[in-house]
């Protein structure tokens, strides 16, 4: 883009914050990070409180401690079931792939391996016809030092 000298857009000063969107973006951080974060804070100390005092009670009940044990093993498993079940969606999603890939790719195999066995069979044609000169001179040279030999017997 040619830029003349009387043809400059206009500029448009930088603005600020106003109060009305500081107001705003504060207002939406009480409401989308502290509050939630807040309340699973909350029930996680609940939580714990509720296993500290039932396994501190002056006569703890068996079934009490095997219900919170239960509990808290569920709580310790559950991120990793999650976290397997993503991993099971994205493992599934590329074994489909490879499997339609894997559909797609036999001809294109088989072509690149002509392609590859015509290349070796041209490599193979010319390496012989530049060593076929010093052959053919070598094999003269054995031609004549078995003549001599056998000359000399």
């Amino acid at each position: 883009m040619v830029k003349f000298p009387g043809n400059n857009p206009p500029s448009i000063p930088a603005q600020g914050p106003t109060p009305v969107t500081l107001a705003a973006h504060r207002n939406q951080t009480i409401w989308q990070i502290w509050l939630p974060l807040g309340l699973t804070v909350a029930v996680i100390l609940a939580l714990i409180v509720g296993v500290i005092l039932s396994a501190a009670a002056p006569t703890p009940d068996v079934t009490t401690l095997s219900h919170w044990s239960d509990v808290s093993l569920i709580v310790l498993v559950l991120p990793v079931i999650v976290g397997s079940f993503f991993v099971m969606i994205i493992a599934s999603g590329l074994v489909y792939l490879l499997a339609r890939l894997l559909k797609l790719l036999p001809p294109y195999t088989q072509l690149g391996q002509a392609y590859v066995h015509y290349a070796s069979a041209l490599i193979a044609s010319w390496c012989d016809r530049v060593v076929a000169p010093i052959i053919r001179l070598r094999g003269y040279w054995a031609g004549i030092q078995a003549g001599f030999e056998t000359l000399r017997k």
